[in-house]
């Protein structure tokens, strides 16, 4: 292949007009599948169509993956049958891959499906049957198609107008030969489509078992299904619902999926063996399943013309072909065909063509010859003797073992049968030739023998590593030139493992060590003399940059010294991170205590000195803070002691939250504040406020004053409590003032009032229960009971009154079923007349 093909592409990027490795224009693009994108492109030197599918990058950045795709698209490239797309050519590289196929005229079987509907049984089979002489040959081959499905079969016509069925996409084959068993890609994506694949393609394999071409014969069989009977075996709406289904569910009987049509004997026994979960009850091989079929053959497979499939859809219209074959002569809707006619197809053409595909299969000389001389006058003798041609001159190439015997032959057949081998014998060739060359400049151990290396083999394996070592030697010597601490780290970082290594490190420690103890004489000195000298001495030092930058900093440091602490504080803004930031720092310091110490006297207040000593507690200043704040507190002292003020003692505690007095002014605080709570408490207890005594009580302390204020409070709750009783003037409001104040006040006077009122409340005990009853209400129940808690006959009117309260929901809501209700549970009740009266007047 060309070195174009080195060239960065991907799908993404092609388009109409562009050519890819120098030889295939891309025309448009077809379709888009799970492992790539597909184009029709144009050989621009043989000028022939051909389809180029586009591999996506992802699913081959695994080495062990693209392994895997050079070895199966190698077998690929070998699969010659006429009922499978020839793979003319890949490419795998880092920029992108891809596979060449012949480009087909035709439709797919979803494509016919959509356009004319069930497949006939005869059609169907014919189809099937090409499909299955496809698998036969890849299965021989140690290959696996594991996506067999209506978009990957495709149907068109031959050059004698006769119907072909060819198996395409081979982007996915599978060699079984390979020790890599699991049957999806190393980033985990799924091979294949859900919808037509085998329960062994879902895992369905014990230890050790791995996928065989029964596989794709189940595949086959849903593919068969759904050709007939127009429906698929399983319906699903989700990839997860078909794996499911192929794993554990039993496909639907044709008299289900497709009621009332009638079908051949034992058609659909043969694609139910084929869709079996179990695969060791398939069919053993697709030669068997196709023997299976030929029963429903009207003439030989791959034999129908374009005629007789155009009658055949014609009658599949009047589902003539789907009924059992009358008699030994198959028909094609109501035309027979001779039976000898058919017979003499079939005798005369398999076994010739049998041989003609074995020879082409074999694809050696011997193979061809054999086939020639048994059959010389066989229509295609021509196409044998032209690859019997190629062959000899193939064999001849390959034992010369030369590069130029491999490129005459392939300038002789560009498209031969064995061009794609004799290119990779050519590659493997040039590897070789390479595979010397750069280890002779290896031992050289030299620039200029990597180079000429480089020059000479451009696309060999080792171009990389002969480049890494070009680039190491060169990265040595200019370290060598220029000897300094940058060029020697410069050289290691890229190189610390590099043969070189050892050298390098020992001549980057003395030229480090050199230039650290001139910077660290300059770093002590501090002066923008002492840079200057440094960088004379070390002009293209490492540190050269940060010398500069400590140049420019020492004099800006010395020509704010002159300036003030304006200058000084810009200098700091302006050199956060300098050598000399902490020198400045203490200039700025020692600053900005002189003013914030005349600012203190100026103000002369605690809060001021305070701020002073927090902010300059070593200062220059804080010695004569410290007194100036000392007499201010005694000042302070002396007049709260004077003023027994509550008020001014807090604020001596905020102005002072130092001092040692703090303990000493809390508890005079305290003090004076319970004094001026006791009187406030009493006074409040003299204005009726009970609440605002008891929340004042909480702040006295003392035990004498605590009494003395519980025993005002005392005396106002007993007035309270009185008054109470005496506004209701009942039984119960005296006996629950008696309860709660037996020795209270006025206890004497309300024993006696509570006698009055109990021998009152007895002699009109009878009357209010009369008329309590008369009235029936809960109203007049609830004032009996509240008027006569004690009475003997309390339970009976807490029973009366719930009487009461049933009768009146029950007239509230008036329905029937609440008064059938009221009368179940009062059938003696009060209210019992009225309400079997209500009852009966409900409509």
């Amino acid at each position: 292949m060309g070195s174009d093909s080195l060239r960065p592409f991907g799908s993404s990027g092609l388009g109409p007009g562009m050519v890819l490795d120098g030889k295939y224009e891309i025309l448009n693009r077809l379709g888009a599948g799970g492992m790539g994108e597909v184009f029709k492109a144009r050989h621009v030197h043989l000028n022939t169509f051909r389809c180029i599918k586009v591999m996506k990058q992802s699913l081959l950045e695994d080495e062990t993956v693209r392994n895997r795709f050079l070895r199966e698209a190698r077998l690929a490239t070998q699969i010659h049958h006429p009922n499978i797309a020839v793979v003319h050519d890949f490419f795998l590289g880092e920029g992108g891959s891809y596979m060449v196929t012949e480009f087909i005229d035709g439709t797919t079987v979803r494509q016919w499906s959509a356009a004319y509907g069930p497949f006939p049984l005869a059609l169907a089979a014919d189809v099937a049957s090409q499909v299955l002489a496809g698998l036969d040959h890849i299965h021989r081959r140690g290959l696996l198609h594991r996506d067999i499905s209506p978009d990957n079969i495709m149907l068109a016509y031959d050059s004698d107008d006769r119907l072909i069925a060819k198996i395409i996409d081979l982007g996915i084959a599978k060699d079984t030969t390979s020790t890599v068993s699991a049957d999806t890609t190393q980033a985990g994506i799924l091979i294949g489509n859900p919808k037509y694949m085998s329960p062994e393609q879902f895992g369905q394999l014990d230890d050790g078992e791995s996928l065989d071409g029964r596989a794709d014969l189940y595949c086959l069989g849903v593919v068969l299904y759904e050709m007939l009977l127009g429906v698929p075996p399983f319906i699903s709406e989700t990839p997860q619902g078909y794996i499911m289904k192929h794993l554990t569910a039993k496909p639907r009987r044709f008299a289900e999926a497709r009621p009332g049509t009638v079908w051949s004997d034992g058609v659909e026994q043969i694609i139910f063996r084929a869709l079996e979960k179990n695969r060791e009850q398939r069919f053993g091989d697709a030669r068997a399943f196709a023997v299976a079929l030929e029963r429903f053959l009207i003439v030989p497979a791959g034999t129908l013309s374009r005629d007789v499939v155009s009658r055949l859809r014609r009658g599949s219209e009047r589902a003539t072909l789907n009924q059992p074959l009358q008699g030994d002569t198959p028909t094609i809707a109501d035309t027979p065909i001779p039976a000898a006619e058919a017979t003499v197809a079939v005798d005369t053409t398999k076994t010739e063509e049998n041989a003609f595909h074995s020879a082409f299969e074999h694809g050696s000389s011997t193979a061809l010859r054999a086939f020639l001389d048994a059959y010389p006058k066989s229509v295609h003798a021509d196409r044998a003797r032209k690859m019997l041609e190629e062959t000899l001159a193939f064999e001849t190439a390959a034992k010369s073992e030369t590069e130029t015997g491999l490129r005459e032959f392939l300038k002789m057949w560009p498209e031969g049968r064995h061009h794609l081998e004799a290119e990779i014998r050519l590659v493997e060739l040039k590897e070789r030739l390479a595979e010397q060359a750069f280890a002779q400049a290896v031992a050289a151990d030299s620039y200029a023998a990597v180079r000429d290396f480089q020059a000479r083999f451009p696309a060999s394996p080792r171009i990389e590593e002969a480049k890494r070592i070009a680039a190491e030697r060169l990265a040595f010597e200019s370290a060598s030139a220029d000897d300094s601490e940058d060029a020697w780290e410069t050289y290691l970082a890229s190189w610390k493992d590099g043969p070189h290594a050892g050298d390098a490190r020992t001549r980057l420690e003395n030229a480090r060590a050199r230039e650290e103890e001139a910077y660290r004489e300059a770093s002590d000195a501090k002066t923008a003399a002492a840079w200057d000298a440094f960088l004379a001495k070390h002009p293209h030092g490492k540190r050269n940059a940060r010398a500069q930058r400590n140049r420019r900093e020492a004099a800006a440091f010395e020509e704010a010294r002159a300036g003030g602490r304006a200058a000084m504080q810009d200098f700091v803004r302006r050199h956060a991170d300098g050598l000399l930031v902490k020198d400045a720092q203490r200039l700025l310091r020692q600053m900005q205590d002189d003013d914030d110490f005349a600012h203190a006297q100026s103000m002369d207040k605690p809060a001021a000195w305070q701020l002073y000593l927090a902010t300059h507690p070593g200062g220059a200043h804080a010695s004569a803070a410290r007194e100036q704040l000392t007499a201010l507190e005694d000042a302070a002292f002396a007049s709260l002691l004077s003023s027994k003020n509550v008020k001014a003692g807090a604020q001596f505690l905020t102005d002072y939250p130092d001092s040692p007095r703090r303990d000493e002014v809390k508890r005079l605080t305290a003090k004076w504040r319970e004094s001026v709570a006791v009187q406030e408490a009493l006074d409040a207890i003299a204005a009726g406020d009970v609440a605002r005594a008891e929340s004042l009580l909480a702040q006295v302390a003392d035990p004498a004053r605590q009494s003395e204020i519980q025993a005002a409070l005392e005396a106002a709750h007993d007035r309270m409590s009185w008054d109470e009783a005496t506004r209701a003037e009942s039984t119960l409001s005296l006996r629950s003032y008696i309860e709660a104040r037996p020795d209270g006040r006025w206890a004497t006077e309300a024993r006696k009032r509570l006698s009055k009122l109990e021998v009152a409340t007895q002699a009109a005990e009878p009357g209010h229960w009369n008329d309590a009853w008369e009235r029936g209400t809960i109203d007049a129940w609830d004032r009996y009971l509240a008027a006569h808690p004690d009475s003997a006959r309390i339970e009976e009117a807490r029973r009366w009154r719930q009487e009461a309260s049933d009768f009146e929901l029950a007239v509230s809501e008036d329905r029937k079923v609440m008064w059938r209700a009221f009368l179940k549970t009062w059938p003696e009740g009060r209210h019992h007349i009225e309400a079997a009266i209500r009852l009966r007047a409900c409509k």
